[in-house]
């Protein structure tokens, strides 16, 4: 659940042309380096994710996979819905950690 949360994230933002990083200061570093590997890997997301003690994005997309990814994730209301509710009233990091 929380990966599939991030990857909506991720995906949504890549395909509205958001800045990343605003969202991710409160996720684990860790959960955030194997999403981006694992969304890179299955197709998802294209660019370069370097891996050394930080994660860097250079030239990351949404990819036409990963755009089909989210229109498949779009179809389950529950992660547009939840993630604009938890965006509204400051509670995104609930959301994703599966608290709210």
């Amino acid at each position: 659940m929380i990966k599939d949360r991030l990857k909506f994230i991720i995906l949504y933002e890549l395909k509205k042309g958001t800045v990343l990083a605003n969202f991710f200061g409160w996720i684990d570093t860790d959960l955030i380096k194997e999403s981006f590997i694992e969304m890179k890997k299955d197709g998802f997301i294209s660019g370069e994710v370097i891996v050394d003690d930080l994660v860097v994005l250079k030239d990351i997309e949404i990819t036409e996979e990963g755009r089909l990814e989210l229109e498949e994730m779009l179809k389950n209301p529950d992660y547009e819905e939840g993630y604009h509710l938890c965006c509204e009233n400051n509670r995104l990091k609930d959301w994703v950690y599966g608290k709210a």
